[in-house]
């Protein structure tokens, strides 16, 4: 049977959002970026996490910034974390958007 593909879009403020995979799953895709609603503000940061380990990663990523690919493999991984940090100038209008999120399953 081929993978079963989870879509879905978040919009996340706050700075981590766990998920429990049980080790079911084998990758988890997004584009991600910042909120366009928020003019030209907003600087964040995305990671892809199990526990403290990171398995994937983006740059600092501001508003007018495109679309940034993130791909994370997760063979085994129990414990899935989404997290968002502020780009280094605060938290102010860092509205992050998980966009096309899918966990392959």
């Amino acid at each position: 049977m081929p993978p079963v593909r989870h879509r879905l879009n978040l919009r996340r403020s706050c700075r981590r959002a766990r998920q429990y995979l049980g080790g079911r799953c084998t990758a988890f895709t997004a584009q991600v970026g910042v909120d366009n609603s928020q003019g030209t503000r907003g600087s964040v940061r995305f990671s892809v996490k199990s526990g403290e380990q990171v398995l994937a990663a983006s740059p600092v990523l501001r508003n007018a910034d495109p679309a940034h690919p993130l791909t994370a493999r997760l063979d085994g991984v129990r414990y899935l974390d989404l997290v968002v940090d502020n780009g280094g100038d605060g938290n102010g209008n860092d509205h992050a958007d998980w966009g096309e999120a899918r966990l392959t399953c």
